[in-house]
């Protein structure tokens, strides 16, 4: 029957068939081969069919269908045996729903001006739908299939796969969807995933994934969401990667579980970063990402995180006393060179990386009770909080006592910057660790004046002991010595002129001498604190 001219309906419904060659055919109406079977090949190239081409309940073979069917094209509650290539350009919809079973579906190139629905159809091999055009959504809601490429395809509306089970790769590269992209589990299946392929796809709407298994990798490198992506209550067995992705909203990861790593390297986020009440098995790496707004993790189970070089917008919430980040035994936090607003809270892993992270203050956008805790600490525990972090570096206790200082707390301010100078003397060597010590136990690195006047005190009463023992002070009527003993310590400062015309006898002579060394010698360690250069 190839190049039939039909001016009506072709039907040949209920047939009992070998072989069918339509090839070329025109027809102005339907075609029909609902409750068919046919045991050979069925040809349907070039056709150019104005109405519907109907192919429902039946039992096909190996089928080619393409040309242009200007409505819909219904395959509903078929069975193909064989492998099924389809391409025309479809006017109506493409319905293969309901118990559809495929054994390998090629639909690469086809054109459907309205939906294409695989709704709890089966494809036992490979469904191909490689640089598909879809004008309305593509639905593949409970459906089930091995294989199978959206790479390049062009869906208009969203791309429904609530329920579907995938068995391999799911390929979706560089695909582009103008709505939403589901892929949670029904009320009838639970959504079930292999290598899933993401990458450069774009996304016009959200992206969700709700109670799904992900037993394979997602890749979702470079891909660009202009809403939200949500993924809740959701299971991946291997990675996550969304490097260089762009997401307009927020990124939510909730209540889940990952036990592969995480990157998310370079990827931008216009809103905010939810990763809460979620364990992460392995590491989280978020290398120089953007967060428009908050970055938190409350409530999640972690390892490692490694945030390096990542500017969030407003809050990096680690967790209060009710909903804490935990951490696994031996975890380790990155934070060198992240910048960040408000810090409501400091994470708690016993391995920290600090230098180089800036932040503003301590608290929220809101009143809370969980910064009032952070601040209520001593220095004390701050300082044992930075010691985590086993590489010293000063800008971390710096960057500590500047939010502190800038919030009133003048005292606790230079307690961490006390104690931050005393853990570079400690691991400095040499005539560096000489010079730390003297400044130290001179004017406490600038920090401890009153270091000086203990010492002003010890050596003004040395000098009293040496006049009397030598009887200097009783031969030159200085009962005590109190006041030539302080104005032979004081430089440049004079009390009284006579006690410089004074000549003393060895061996008080050559004490005093030591005396007014020592006396220059705080004053200019005093002198360096004042200014600056001793911190």
């Amino acid at each position: 029957m190839t190049a039939v001219q039909m001016e009506r309906q072709l039907y040949i419904r209920g047939s009992d068939l070998k072989e069918l060659d339509l090839s070329g055919a025109k027809v102005f109406g339907q075609i029909s081969l609902d409750g068919s079977k046919l045991s050979g090949s069925l040809s349907m190239d070039l056709l150019d069919v104005h109405s519907d081409l109907y192919m429902r309940n039946g039992i096909f073979n190996a089928a080619v269908i393409s040309g242009v069917i200007g409505g819909d094209v219904r395959l509903n509650g078929s069975e193909f045996k064989g492998k099924v290539s389809m391409d025309p350009e479809v006017g109506g919809h493409l319905r293969m729903e309901g118990d559809t079973k495929f054994g390998e579906l090629d639909l690469s190139g086809i054109k459907v001006r309205k939906f294409l629905l695989l709704d709890n159809a089966a494809v036992s091999e490979k469904l191909d739908m490689t640089a598909i055009t879809v004008n309305g959504g593509v639905m593949m809601r409970n459906a089930k299939y091995s294989e199978a490429i959206l790479a390049g395809a062009t869906i208009d509306g969203s791309l429904i796969m609530d329920g579907s089970m995938s068995s391999g790769k799911l390929d979706m590269a560089s695909m582009t969807v103008g709505g939403d992209l589901f892929m949670s589990s029904s009320d009838k299946n639970k959504a079930v995933f292999s290598d899933v392929d993401l990458s450069g796809a774009k996304i016009g709407s959200n992206l969700t994934a709700k109670q799904s298994l992900f037993y394979g990798s997602l890749m979702m490198d470079s891909m660009r969401v202009e809403r939200h992506i949500h993924f809740v209550q959701t299971e991946f067995k291997k990675g996550l990667d969304l490097r260089n992705a762009k997401i307009g909203g927020q990124l939510t990861i909730e209540g889940s579980k990952l036990s592969g790593e995480v990157i998310m390297g370079l990827a931008e986020v216009g809103g905010g970063v939810y990763m809460t009440g979620t364990v992460f098995d392995a590491p989280v790496k978020s290398i120089f990402m953007k967060v428009g707004s908050n970055f938190d993790i409350r409530g999640s189970e972690l390892t490692h995180l490694d945030l390096s070089g990542t500017r969030v917008g407003a809050e990096l919430q680690f967790g209060g006393r009710k909903n804490v980040a935990r951490w696994g035994k031996g975890a380790k936090v990155i934070l060198r060179n992240v910048v960040v607003e408000i810090l409501p809270n400091l994470p708690e892993a016993e391995s920290l990386e600090l230098g180089g992270f800036v932040y503003s203050h301590f608290g929220g956008y809101t009143v809370s009770t969980e910064a009032s805790d952070i601040t209520s600490h001593d220095a004390r525990w701050f300082v044992d909080w930075l010691a985590r972090d086993t590489s010293y570096e000063s800008q971390p206790y710096a960057q500590l006592a500047k939010v502190f200082s800038a919030a009133g707390e003048i005292g606790k301010a230079s307690n961490i910057l006390y104690a931050g100078k005393e853990r570079e003397r400690k691991e400095a060597q040499g005539l560096r660790w000489l010079g730390l010590t003297l400044i130290n136990y001179s004017t406490g690195y600038g920090y401890h004046y009153f270091y000086s006047c203990i010492w002003v005190t010890f050596l003004v009463g040395v000098g009293v002991v040496v006049l009397r023992v030598t009887g200097e002070g009783k031969r030159l009527q200085m009962p005590y010595g109190v006041a030539y003993s302080l104005d032979m310590l004081l430089p440049i400062v004079k009390l009284r002129n006579w006690h410089y015309e004074i000549d003393l006898a060895a061996p008080a002579r050559y004490y005093f001498y030591f005396h007014s060394l020592m006396g220059y010698v705080l004053a200019s360690f005093l002198i360096a604190g004042i200014s600056g250069l001793t911190k």
